[in-house]
Parts: C-alpha cells; structure tokens; sequence
C-alpha cells in the first residue's frame, strides 16, 4: 500500500540529481572565493611592514592563512571534479 524507503529515494534522486550538480558548483565556487580572499587578507596583512605594533602570534596568522589557501586549492580542485562527474562532459567523452 504504502511505497517503501527505496522506492522514495530512487524518486527523489531522479527529481534532485541536477540540483546536486548546481548545488556543488555554488558552494564551490563560493568557498574558493571566500578562502582565497580571506587568506590573502590576511597574508598580505601579516607579510608587509606597518608602522603601528602588531598584536597577536605572527607565525600563528601567516599558517592560518596559507591552510587558507590551501583549502582553497583543494575546493578548485574539487570543483573541477564535480564538472567532471557531470553528465554534460560524459556524453562529450563517450562520443
């Protein structure tokens, strides 16, 4: 009578599938802005001289900030994935 849990979530993978594709390109590309931005703040604020007295673990912002960058390497590198695991570029590839 009543449809089971599987039926449900092959349905709603057929319903939702090309959202998760949007999904992972708008994160993606707003994660990578977001670290590269707030890293190279913070990097390019730590790296040139200024004329008042830092406060704060110098060594502490400059790791902070390249993890930062870092990460945001890695989301590219995960955003190029996730194009690449879409159904647009498999129907190029299987030609």
């Amino acid at each position: 009578m009543y449809p089971s849990l599987s039926n449900l979530y092959i349905l709603g993978e057929m319903l939702f599938a090309p959202l998760d594709l949007v999904q992972d390109m708008y994160f993606g590309m707003l994660g990578v802005a977001l670290f590269s931005v707030s890293g190279g703040l913070v990097l390019s604020a730590r790296l040139k001289n200024s004329v008042y007295p830092r406060t704060g673990d110098t060594n502490a912002a400059i790791l902070a900030a390249s993890l930062a960058l870092l990460n945001a390497v890695f989301m590219l590198f995960d955003l190029s994935l996730a194009y690449l695991d879409s159904e647009e570029y498999d129907e190029e590839a299987s030609v």
